[in-house]
């Protein structure tokens, strides 16, 4: 069992302890960068481009076991389950799925900031099919609470401008350990007082 969390850097990237953006044709992002901050000293163009890269790993921190929960929250095979154990708090049911895939897509962006004021974004696509094998979800008090068991095989294309930055699939990834089904917001963090750099948003 790994405690290692499963997100959107698990996806894109074979080395999540390296930076994502390594090895990845940046030229595209690198120029919109460059000329949105033309008119400013050099040294904002470099601090920028700085602060993309590390900026990129955030947005890629994106944690994927809420696409999960949410997905498996509406399948009508688990309706009755959930009621039931809604109605005895005091149950517990483990239930098996068959084989299934799960698509998604997502629209991140990060925010070019100087002075306090934003300079433009730089958007990205995102589009994933997470095919989950073995799984075994643990359903408590009418809601999913921990994943007993279950591996997942992710295909992923981030796009940048309409062409794919990067585009993978993953070997079987096991998937306890790496999920916790929190329902808190993954809204990422932003620096208000930090005048100069970038902010990533996921969505």
């Amino acid at each position: 069992m790994t405690d290692t969390p499963f997100t959107l850097k698990a996806i894109f990237c074979a080395d999540t302890a390296r930076p994502a953006a390594d090895g990845l044709d940046l030229t595209a992002v690198t120029a919109l960068i460059e000329a949105t901050t033309a008119a400013l000293p050099r040294r904002v163009t470099s601090n920028m481009l700085d602060a993309f890269r590390h900026a990129l790993d955030e947005v890629l921190q994106f944690r994927l076991g809420d696409v999960l929960q949410d997905s498996w929250s509406k399948m009508a095979t688990l309706v009755a389950t959930f009621e039931a154990t809604r109605r005895d708090p005091n149950s517990v049911a483990i239930v098996p799925l068959l084989e299934h895939t799960i698509a998604s897509t997502h629209k991140p962006h990060i925010d070019l900031m100087y002075g306090g004021k934003s300079l433009g974004q730089i958007a990205f696509d995102i589009t994933l099919n997470l095919t989950l094998k073995g799984v075994a979800l643990e359903i408590r008090q009418g809601r999913i609470a921990g994943l007993k068991a279950g591996v997942c095989v992710g295909h992923g294309v981030f796009a940048f401008g309409g062409k794919p930055l990067i585009d993978r699939t993953t070997p079987e990834l096991a998937l306890p350990g790496r999920i916790g089904f929190t329902r808190q917001s993954q809204k990422l963090p932003e620096n208000p007082e930090k005048s100069e750099g970038t902010h990533p948003q996921t969505g």
